[in-house]
């Protein structure tokens, strides 16, 4: 019994390697229980017809585990889609300000809205990339596009501000990588577009959790590199072609999955360990429960902003009666001139005056002014990050920062030490949570 117990922990709970059995345990060796974990796992083991450049099938481990993690991302998304309705603006500038962040960018909500509307004008080098992610998503906006090939060739064409008549998969190779002495980087160019092939009839024809088809193809986007550049932002772009494709809404180009482009360096180990055991299970579950997260962090985003009537309603359906469409609220439309302000549930007793997710550079100046210990990154960190309920990451303020790894822990533990956060590890990592801060002078 007890090897069953550690068979679904470390299959349904964690979907771990060997290695990974191993830490967790604390055990000089797993030999005699790897076996074991292997013979469950073979109870839900599925090989599908996506290939890798060795030859090898990929397979799919959909134990119970998993299998209620999508479940729940599914019923995640559709949530956020319903709620995208009437909060397309707000969406596009969570997305697109998460791009920017990715890029070391600031960029304001007027700059998300110009873009959005197609009336930038004057840019500066760093915007590009930014503005062409925001083009490719008006283009995914525009209309529900079927998932296709000539279709990923045009939201490339429109990031890569390339010819989607002229574009082509990559024609050469790129360097390969040694992993586990088994040569593993990308598919070779010559089997691109069949690799490619294969993943569009998964995700359009497989009966599983959409959830999952749509990270098969973020995945096997990051795998084929198939235009060489930006595979990372262009493997988001084409996930959310699929999710939009599959939940029959445009909608779907407003998912929150921007948050992964910060989780790829974490996401490593798992990465390999798909390449090397052709177990895509590895990477998915891995991302499947970043997304949960995120999922949750932009529903909490748009629960600070009244409902609104949909930015596109719907046309009534015929012999629909009146009384069915949706109405505004009154008090959910401020009069004209009147300022409306809205209260995010932070860690602080008091805030400075006129605070808000736009204007947190307020609280950074308050913070070094009332903690003369903190160090700057310390206080744009948490003023960005000071969401009760909510748990942050080493990583997370690596990227935000853009520091080495031991400079974000102690910052970290810094914080904690001040009575800001509270440290928490949860499986093989550490996590850092917003605490009321009771402390004289912070008010």
């Amino acid at each position: 019994m007890a090897n069953l117990d550690i068979a679904v922990r470390f299959t349904d709970d964690l979907y771990a390697t060997k290695a990974e059995v191993k830490q967790e345990l604390r055990l000089i060796s797993v030999d005699s229980l790897w076996p074991n974990i292997l013979a469950y796992r073979a109870f839900f083991n599925r090989e599908l017809e996506i290939f890798n450049h060795r030859g090898a099938s990929f397979s799919l481990n959909l134990n119970p585990g998993f299998l209620g993690r999508l479940s729940e991302l599914d019923l995640k998304i559709l949530k956020l889609t319903l709620l995208g309705e009437s909060h397309q603006t707000t969406l596009y500038e969570l997305v697109l300000k998460e791009v920017a962040r990715y890029h070391q960018q600031v960029i304001s909500s007027d700059f998300a809205v110009k873009v959005k509307t197609n009336q930038v004008t004057a840019i500066n080098r760093e915007q590009i990339p930014i503005i062409n992610y925001g083009f490719a998503l008006n283009d995914l906006l525009s209309e529900v596009k079927p998932l296709s090939e000539e279709t990923i060739k045009l939201v490339a064409a429109k990031f890569l501000l390339d010819d989607p008549k002229t574009l082509q998969y990559r024609l050469h190779e790129l360097e390969t990588q040694t992993l586990n002495n088994l040569e593993a980087a990308t598919v070779p160019a010559h089997l691109i577009r069949d690799v490619i092939t294969k993943t569009l009839d998964f995700v359009s024809q497989e009966k599983l959790p959409f959830s999952l088809r749509i990270m098969v193809l973020q995945f096997i986007i990051l795998y084929t590199k198939p235009f060489t550049y930006n595979s990372e932002e262009l493997s988001l772009l084409l996930m959310k072609l699929g999710a939009a494709s599959l939940l029959g809404t445009p909608l779907g180009a407003l998912l929150p999955f921007e948050g992964l482009l910060f989780e790829l360096e974490d996401l490593k180990p798992a990465f390999e360990a798909t390449m090397i055991n052709s177990d895509l299970t590895y990477y998915l579950d891995a991302v499947t429960k970043i997304l949960l997260s995120a999922c949750d962090q932009a529903t909490n985003a748009l629960a600070a902003f009244p409902t609104l009537v949909s930015e596109n309603p719907a046309p009534l359906m015929e012999n629909q009666p009146e009384e069915s469409v949706p109405t505004v609220k009154e008090t959910a439309v401020p009069k004209e001139g009147q300022t409306v302000s809205y209260l995010v549930d932070v860690a602080l007793p008091r805030i400075p005056i006129g605070y808000s997710k736009m204007e947190a550079e307020n609280l950074v100046l308050h913070l070094l002014e009332i903690e003369p210990k903190m160090k700057k990154m310390e206080a744009k960190f948490y003023a960005h990050h000071c969401t009760k309920g909510k748990y942050y990451t080493i990583s997370q303020f690596k990227h935000y920062n853009n520091c080495v790894y031991e400079t974000a822990r102690t910052s970290m533990d810094h914080l904690v030490e001040m009575g800001y956060y509270s440290k928490q590890q949860i499986k093989n990592k550490f996590v850092y949570t917003p605490i009321n801060k009771r402390k004289e002078g912070v008010v």
